[in-house]
C-alpha cells in the first residue's frame, strides 16, 4: 500500500520488520499523496512474553497537498515544517502480552531526530492513548497516571513531527514498561532498534515463538 515519491532528503519512517500476526485492519492516518504504510513489529522478552503490533506511518507535503493533514480532519500542525510525518502504534490484538510504554523514531545511525520544528500528539477520534508530553526528538511515552499504557486491542495517537527535511529511512525503538536500554552489573542490554535493510522489504526473523505460563 506504500506510495514514494523520487525526492529523497532526510530522515524517518520508522519501520518494522517482522512476520507477525494482524495488529487490526484499522487505519486511521489520514491519506498521503506522498509516503504511506505499515510495519509489524514483534519482540520477545524472555518470561514477560511477545510484545506485536504495528506501525502506521505518512509523511504528508503541507505545501504541495495542504489538506492532507491539516484540512477537513481539523488535526494541527505539530510545526513549521514543510513535511508532517505522523505515525500510530497499534497493540497486536491476537498474539500480544505486554503493554507498549515508549516509542522513538530515530536517524539509521540510532541518533536522535535532526531538524524538527516541533512534535506532538492528536487525538486520533478513536479511543487511542494519549502519550505524555513529548519533546522535539520524536520520543514518546506512556504512563499508568496518564491514562494508561497502549494495552493489547489499544492504539495510540497520532504522534507527530514537523520537519522542512523530506524523509529517508530511519529506524524505531519501541518498549515495554519496565524495559531499559541502561545496562546494569550482571546483565546485558537487548538491542532496542531494529536497522531497516532497504526501505519497504521485510526482515524476517525467525524465533521459537514460546510463552511463559
Amino acid at each position: 500500500m506504500s506510495k514514494r515519491t523520487g525526492s529523497v532528503c532526510l530522515l524517518i519512517v520508522g519501520v518494522v520488520v517482522v512476520s507477525s500476526a494482524s495488529a487490526g485492519d484499522t487505519e486511521l492516518l489520514p491519506s498521503s499523496s506522498l509516503y504511506e504504510g505499515h510495519r509489524y513489529f514483534s519482540r520477545y522478552t524472555g518470561e514477560l512474553g511477545w510484545l506485536n503490533g504495528r506501525i502506521d506511518f505518512a509523511v504528508y507535503d503541507t505545501e504541495t497537498y495542504p489538506d492532507e493533514f491539516v484540512g477537513a480532519d481539523g488535526f494541527d500542525m505539530p510545526g513549521t515544517g514543510r513535511y508532517v510525518y505522523a505515525y500510530q502504534v497499534f497493540n497486536d490484538v491476537y498474539t500480544s502480552d505486554q503493554s507498549i510504554a515508549y516509542f522513538s523514531v530515530l536517524n539509521l545511525d540510532g541518533s536522535s531526530i535532526v531538524g524538527a520544528s516541533g512534535t506532538g500528539a492528536q487525538d486520533d477520534g478513536h479511543g487511542g492513548i494519549a502519550p505524555i508530553d513529548s519533546d522535539t526528538e520524536g520520543v514518546w511515552r506512556w504512563e499508568l497516571s496518564n491514562g494508561g499504557y497502549i494495552d493489547r486491542l489499544e492504539h495510540s495517537w497520532f504522534l507527530a513531527l514537523s520537519s522542512d527535511m523530506n524523509w529517508v529511512p530511519g529506524t524505531y525503538e519501541i518498549m515495554a514498561p519496565g524495559e531499559s536500554d541502561i545496562p546494569a552489573p550482571g546483565t546485558a542490554p537487548e538491542p532496542a532498534t531494529v536497522m531497516l535493510i532497504g526501505l519497504g522489504s521485510l526482515v524476517l526473523i525467525h524465533r521459537p515463538r514460546r510463552y511463559s505460563k
